[in-house]
């Protein structure tokens, strides 16, 4: 079984650390599972399809579903405050997102990484990219 980076699939990335320590990655991005919420799917058919990768180690309350669609796949995730309040140890302020999706149009051959803000492990990262801040 490949995985989701290596098919049509999504990476979603969620820094709940409290600020100014979420601005930049854990250990150069790599802190994933540990520090930061890690999820990556490969589209199914059915929910009970999805490939998710080390599906294991998504922390307790948080859900997702990502499903093939006509014209693609849609994801849909939910993660619970108390996660966020916990990684600030008080009532959350903010946190950080990234989403990366994975797209393969050929059975061989490269694919496209299309991420929304720049990849946190890479140089063309900036501080705070993808924060959120609560009003």
């Amino acid at each position: 079984r490949r995985e989701p980076w290596q098919q049509d699939g999504i990476e979603v990335r969620l820094d709940a650390r409290p600020a100014p320590t979420r601005s930049y990655p854990p250990d150069g991005g790599r802190g994933e599972f540990e520090e930061l919420l890690f999820l990556a799917a490969s589209p199914g058919r059915t929910v009970e399809e999805v490939g998710w990768f080390q599906q294991d180690r998504i922390p307790e309350g948080v859900q997702a579903v990502c499903v093939r669609t006509d014209r693609g796949h849609n994801t849909e995730i939910a993660v619970p405050v108390a996660y966020l309040n916990e990684k600030q140890g008080e009532s959350w302020k903010g946190f950080r997102l990234n989403i990366a999706v994975d797209d393969f149009d050929a059975s061989e051959g490269p694919g496209s990484q299309i991420w929304w803000r720049p990849d946190w492990r890479r140089a063309l990262n900036y501080p705070g990219s993808g924060t959120f801040r609560r009003r």
